[in-house]
């Protein structure tokens, strides 16, 4: 096992503890407070709170995912490390563009241009969205994105970001994470990263619970990725019996090393200093029981939510992207 690149450093991937391995800690920003006001998360000590309460129960880490351009703070997400005492990965990458302005650069780039991005905020540092001035903090995980385009999935300028991921991913080690709209789409993602020769041991698709065909996971599953689960408490707080957790039963024997959970928590209403009720803490205080009173192992459990992300999130060796450890 290798290391995890945080915002506050490299540290071993082994031993981190629970992991939210699809988190949004903090989004900051005018274009974001203008469009998306349930979206804005700004407040340092609200979520340090939170996530001090993660870590009580056993919560070491978490992989945020608002990438480069549409309201990614590196300072403020240094603070709430800080504040917390828990881990933090930043990622480079792009969202969907709806998230950007009109104007805005990335918008415009190619591959060859994100990919250079990209590189740089893993190898040298992270830039800050409103100064544009490069923080010291490095960038851990690769973040893209995509939609339902009309009749396809991935329009052509997510695949340009894919591709661009793809590229450097092999070439700097650095994990991938990816926004799956709806559920829908996974295998033409794979199929991306598979023509461009990305170790999917290294790859996590989000949100796949969305959708409950298991013949659909199986077949993501069987390519080797990792898929990323947090549907489970919103179907629970519908009252309904959440197919995530089936998912997790039924795969779980079968591809138990591959799956992880985290909250997505990207609106002000499901944390609880903002009036809200779920919170990150709820994956480390609430979430493990619940999947052992359903059937699941206890090993298996172990797995999804602690051991799987420090195997999938890790830097894979033999690449450019040598750990500040060394």
């Amino acid at each position: 096992m290798g290391f995890v690149r945080t915002i506050i450093g490299d540290i071993e991937a082994a031993g981190l503890g629970i992991c939210d391995a699809h988190e949004h800690v903090c989004i900051d920003g005018a274009f974001i407070k203008a469009k998306y006001p349930s979206f804005l998360l700004d407040d340092v000590d609200v979520i340090a709170e939170n996530l001090r309460t993660f870590r009580r129960f056993g919560g070491g880490w978490i992989i945020d995912t608002m990438p480069t351009g549409p309201g990614r703070n590196i300072r403020k997400l240094q603070a709430i490390s800080k504040q917390s005492g828990v881990a933090i990965v930043c990622p480079t990458g792009m969202h969907l563009s709806k998230y950007y302005q009109d104007d805005h650069a990335m918008l415009r780039m190619g591959c060859e241009e994100l990919a250079a991005l990209f590189k740089n905020e893993i190898m040298r540092g992270a830039i800050d969205d409103k100064t544009g001035e490069q923080v010291g903090a490095k960038a851990g995980v690769i973040k893209v994105a995509s939609g339902l385009d009309g009749a396809g999935v991935m329009n052509a300028l997510e695949r340009e970001a894919f591709v661009a991921a793809s590229r450097v991913s092999l070439e700097t080690g650095c994990p991938i994470i990816t926004h799956v709209e709806q559920g829908a789409g996974g295998m033409e993602q794979i199929e991306v990263f598979a023509e461009e020769g990305v170790d999917l041991g290294h790859v996590v698709l989000s949100h796949c619970d969305k959708v409950h065909d298991v013949g659909y996971h199986r077949a993501m599953l069987e390519t080797g990725v990792g898929l990323e689960y947090d549907n489970h408490f919103r179907e629970l707080a519908k009252g309904e019996d959440s197919g995530s957790i089936r998912l997790m039963k039924e795969l779980g024997e079968a591809y138990g090393g591959q799956i992880v959970v985290g909250m997505d928590l990207a609106r002000r209403s499901y944390w609880p200093g903002y009036g809200g009720k779920w919170g990150a803490s709820w994956l480390a205080s609430g979430l493990k029981k619940i999947l052992i009173d359903r059937g699941i192992a206890e090993g298996i459990v172990q797995n999804i939510l602690i051991d799987n992300a420090a195997e999938l999130f890790s830097f894979r060796k033999n690449a450019i992207c040598c750990s500040d450890l060394d």
